[in-house]
């Protein structure tokens, strides 16, 4: 009896430590700054470090599902709030007019990777952002 009694702890050990795995959705809740970004234009693909080009990119996402993106470029800042869905890989952004995005995203601990693809830049290329978590 004893031993079924330890067996069944260690199991319900197993099950609280795995159940404290967080999802990407729980990830992805707090502001992630733009470290660097890649830009790939017909094969030819280029490292930006936005701090040299006089640029700032974050992101914040919080727990109800809203967020905001902030630019600064030369001194002059814009902010754009949206509502966010994070599903598996892809993060969807639905700005105030209903309009929505769909892009890829991966997080690694504090690291973050989010691709805006061809269609969203009216391009041949895609833009890839490597933030990181404050």
């Amino acid at each position: 009896m004893k031993r079924l009694a330890i067996i069944l702890a260690a199991v319900a050990a197993m099950f609280a430590f795995s159940s404290c795995e967080k999802t990407v959705e729980d990830q992805i809740v707090g502001t992630w700054d733009a470290k660097t970004a890649e830009m790939t234009i017909q094969g030819i693909k280029m490292e930006l470090d936005l701090a040299e080009m006089n640029m700032a990119l974050s992101f914040t996402f919080n727990s109800d599902k809203t967020g905001s993106m902030k630019m600064t470029a030369y001194g002059d800042t814009e902010t754009t709030y949206f509502d966010y869905v994070v599903n598996g890989g892809t993060l969807t952004m639905i700005d105030d007019l209903g309009d929505t995005i769909n892009l890829p995203i991966t997080i690694s601990g504090k690291n973050m990777t989010i691709v805006f693809d061809e269609e969203l830049l009216d391009s041949d290329g895609k833009m890839t952002f490597h933030l990181e978590k404050r």
